[in-house]
């Protein structure tokens, strides 16, 4: 038995809502919604601006919209596109374009098993906020004052340590050192 496909060909511009129960090849251009119960694949010269909800989608044209894929999404090397995709399987292959947001989360909810023990009962603890401390802002041209005032002992020290050393340099020189005498 032959698999039942319709095609979009180059030429054909769709506007509207394409809804079916067979694979759709699209090579044109569609604009709308499509939801499909089986494939869908968007050839190089295709170009979609829709949202999608299909069985499994392979784009190597260009979309701009958001996928929901039941199966797998695989967007080839020619492949563009820009929207959101919700898929439990994705392949992007190298040289693909893609820009959006990815939900690979396929979840039965009869699996999840986290749930808060039952015997013990939620302990309720009360923070108290830290204390705050005043704090006392003096006048700016004050807290200069102070800084140059400081400055002052530091530059008189540096004074006096660079007198001790020319002195001890002196000191080094001293009468039963001979010196010689240039000619």
């Amino acid at each position: 038995m032959e698999d039942k496909h319709t095609v979009i060909g180059k030429t054909i511009v769709i506007k509207g809502e394409l809804e079916g129960d067979e694979d759709l090849i699209i090579e044109g251009r569609v604009e709308g919604s499509i939801k499909l119960n089986k494939n869908l694949t968007i050839m190089e010269t295709g170009v979609l601006e829709a949202d999608v909800q299909t069985q499994n989608t392979e784009i190597s044209g260009r979309i701009n919209g958001n996928i929901t894929v039941n199966d797998k999404i695989e967007i080839t090397e020619s492949g563009r596109m820009i929207g959101d995709i919700k898929a439990p399987r994705l392949v992007i292959k190298d040289g693909a374009k893609f820009r959006g947001n990815i939900d690979m989360l396929k979840i039965d909810m009869g699996d999840l098993k986290i749930s808060p023990k039952k015997d013990a009962p939620a302990e309720e603890k009360k923070v108290e906020p830290a204390p705050v401390e005043e704090v006392k802002e003096e006048p700016v041209a004050e807290k200069e004052a102070e800084a140059k005032e400081e400055e002052k002992p530091a530059k008189e020290e540096v004074k006096k340590e660079e007198k001790t050393e020319v002195k001890s340099e002196k000191k080094n020189v001293g009468p039963n050192i001979k010196r010689k005498k240039r000619k």
